[in-house]
C-alpha cells in the first residue's frame, strides 16, 4: 500500500496495530483500521502526513476555513486537485452545467498562496471552460449583489447565508442569465432554500464537500436525496465505532481514493449524516445519504442527557411562528441555559417572542432555561460562514 510504504504516519499506525498492507484487499477491510483524527495529523511535522520525497512547495494547499478556531492545510499534487475538482464539475452537470457558463463563487478570498491557480484551472479559465468569478462573501451583502450583477453568472454557488442575505436589502435578484444556485460550506436549511430560491427565481442544490477531498456528497436534483462520489472516497458511517443502517444516522469517515501527497485513510471529518438506500432511485450509480445533519461539534447535549443538532429544535420553533424573523442563531451557553439571537424583518411582539419560547422549552425538555435576543445583526465568522448554531460546551472539532 503507497501510505505504508511512503507516509510515516500511516507506517506507525500500521505497525502498532499489527496490520500489513496484504490485510487490506476490499473496501470492508478499512474497517480493521483504526480512525485519524485531524489532529493526528496536524500535531505531527508535516513531513510525518506528507509522502516521502514530495516537496510541499510543488504541492496545492486547501486551507480549512478553522471553525473551531485552529485551520488546518492540505496538501495535494496539482494533477490530484485537477482530478477531484472534476467530480465537482459533473455534480454541477447534473444541474445543467454547460461548457461556457459563468459560475460565481461567493466565499472568502484566498490569499495569494492559497488561490486555485494550479496549471490546468488557468487554462480552463483561459479557454473560457466552466469560468469561475469569485466574489469575497466578506463584502457588505450589496457589494456582494453588485458584484454578482456585473458577472451576470449562469451558475451562483457558496454560502447559503450569504446568497440568502444579497436578496433582502433590494428585493428579489435580478434573473438574467441565472440557470441554478448551489450551497455548501454551512448547514442549507428549509429557510434559506426557501429565500433563495424565491429570492433569486431559480432551483437551489446542495453540494456537501471537505478540503480533505474536494466533494462528498451531492443533492440529487430528481429525489432529493445525496448520491456520494463513490469513485472519490469510501465511505464508512458509523456510531459507536460500529456502521448504522440505512435510515439511522452516524458520523462520517472517508478513505480519499485520490490523495496520495497527502493520503487520508479512514479519517474522521466531523460531519454527521443519514444514511440512505445503496443506490439512488434515480437510476445514477451511486450510494445515498438521506441527510447531512450537521458537524459533530455542533450539537447540543440536553439536560436530560440526549445529544440533538440545535436545529432540530430551533427549525420547528420559527417555520410556522416567526415569519418577522430575519436571521437566527441558537447558542447552547451552559448545561441547561440556550439562547436564541435573532434579526428581524419588523419588530416582532412580546406575545410572539412568550410563543416562540414556550414551544422550544416544550422541545428542550424540562431542567432548561430559553431565552431570546434581539439583535441588529448577526455576525459572520471570519472565514464569512455563518453558523446558525453552536455550543459553548463543545470545543472540539
Amino acid at each position: 500500500m503507497h501510505a505504508y510504504g511512503n507516509v510515516a504516519y500511516y507506517r506507525r499506525l500500521f505497525d502498532r496495530i499489527g496490520i500489513h498492507p496484504e490485510d487490506i484487499s476490499s473496501a470492508d477491510d478499512l474497517s480493521l483500521l483504526p480512525i485519524t483524527e485531524r489532529n493526528d495529523l496536524r500535531t505531527g511535522p508535516l513531513s510525518d502526513a506528507v509522502s516521502h520525497g514530495v516537496s510541499p512547495d510543488g504541492l496545492v494547499r486547501r486551507l480549512t476555513s478553522g471553525s473551531s478556531g485552529r485551520p488546518f492545510v492540505v496538501h495535494r499534487a496539482p494533477l490530484e486537485d485537477h482530478v477531484i475538482h472534476m467530480f465537482r464539475i459533473r455534480a454541477h452537470r447534473s444541474y445543467g452545467l454547460r461548457p461556457r457558463d459563468r459560475i460565481a463563487g461567493v466565499v472568502a478570498a484566498p490569499s495569494r498562496k492559497d488561490r486555485r491557480e494550479t496549471v490546468l484551472s488557468r487554462l480552463r479559465q483561459a479557454a473560457g471552460i466552466h469560468r469561475y468569478y469569485p466574489v469575497d462573501c466578506l463584502q457588505p451583502f450589496r457589494d456582494i449583489r453588485r458584484c454578482l450583477e456585473e458577472i451576470n453568472p449562469d451558475v451562483i454557488s457558496g454560502y447559503p447565508s450569504t446568497i440568502a442575505q444579497v436578496t433582502l436589502p433590494d428585493g428579489a435578484f435580478p434573473a438574467g442569465r441565472l440557470r441554478y444556485v448551489t450551497c455548501g460550506g454551512e448547514s442549507l436549511t428549509s429557510l434559506k432554500r426557501t429565500t433563495i430560491r424565491e429570492g433569486y427565481g431559480v432551483p437551489v442544490y446542495d453540494i456537501h464537500g471537505a478540503h480533505e477531498c474536494n466533494i462528498v456528497a451531492w443533492e440529487c436534483p430528481e429525489t432529493g436525496l445525496y448520491h456520494v462520489c463513490d469513485d472519490n472516497i469510501a465511505v464508512d458511517v458509523v456510531r459507536d465505532g460500529k456502521p448504522v443502517r440505512e435510515g439511522e444516522q452516524g458520523e462520517l469517515v472517508i478513505t480519499v481514493l485520490h490523495a496520495y501527497a497527502m493520503p487520508f485513510i479512514r479519517y474522521r471529518l466531523g460531519d454527521v449524516v443519514v444514511k440512505g438506500p445503496d443506490t439512488c432511485p434515480c437510476g445514477q450509480p451511486f450510494s445515498t445519504f438521506r441527510e447531512i445533519a450537521g458537524r459533530i461539534r455542533d450539537y447540543f447535549t440536553l439536560p436530560d442527557g440526549r445529544l440533538v443538532h440545535p436545529l432540530e429544535v430551533v427549525l420547528p420553533v420559527i417555520t410556522d411562528n416567526a415569519p418577522w424573523l430575519n436571521q437566527f442563531q441558537m447558542v447552547q451557553e451552559t448545561e441547561t441555559r440556550f439562547a436564541l439571537r435573532v434579526s428581524t424583518l419588523r419588530k416582532p411582539a412580546d406575545t410572539e417572542l412568550d410563543l416562540l419560547r414556550q414551544i422550544a422549552l416544550a422541545r428542550i425538555g424540562p431542567g432548561a432555561e430559553f431565552g431570546i435576543q434581539v439583535v441588529d445583526s448577526i455576525p459572520f465568522e471570519a472565514s464569512g460562514k455563518f453558523k446558525d448554531c453552536y455550543s459553548m460546551l463543545r470545543t472540539d472539532e
